[in-house]
């Protein structure tokens, strides 16, 4: 007797897209500025797989933000979760600067010279989160931002940066 196949169960294609999810972490240049802003910059429907932030070789790298002529940044986070998932973990983006000798320490030795983070911890009861907002004085004139997720799941994040010169 010959089986008729069934179709695949949605946790299976979760799984399978959280394996195929580290491809996708090579977001470069997905940080942009907002139309009608010069100071306002963001990422938008950036797919997270579990990475810990430890993990240097594989957070999610969104983009440089360019900070010469301002003074200070404040940083946004937002995320949607595509799955039930457990509370206690977070999702969390890291600025780096990238400027020498930061950036070598970043690509060449793998080690992670954080000037500023943001994370929102999950909880459960809704698909959406977001982090309360952090304000950086800037101290170089490039910051490369970083992303890590500490779930199981795979999440859908948005970040945005105001820069402003007072």
């Amino acid at each position: 007797m010959r089986r008729i196949p069934r179709p695949v169960p949605l946790v299976a294609l979760a799984a399978l897209s959280v394996l195929l999810a580290p491809r996708a972490r090579a977001q470069h240049g997905s940080l942009g500025p907002v139309e009608g802003s010069k100071q306002f910059v963001s990422a938008r429907g950036i797919l997270v797989a579990p990475v810990s932030r430890t993990d240097v070789p594989n957070l999610v790298d969104i983009g440089v933000v360019e900070c010469e002529g301002f003074e200070h940044l404040v940083l946004n986070l937002a995320i949607e979760m595509q799955l039930p998932v457990e509370p206690g973990d977070a999702v969390g983006a890291v600025l780096i600067p990238d400027v020498f000798p930061y950036d070598r320490e970043f690509h060449l030795l793998q080690l992670l010279p954080v000037a500023a983070e943001i994370s929102v911890p999950i909880e459960g009861g809704s698909a959406y989160l977001s982090a309360k907002q952090v304000r950086v004085e800037i101290g170089f004139s490039r910051y490369r931002i970083l992303l890590w997720n500490s779930g199981r799941t795979a999440v859908t994040a948005a970040v945005s940066v105001w820069r402003a010169k007072g």
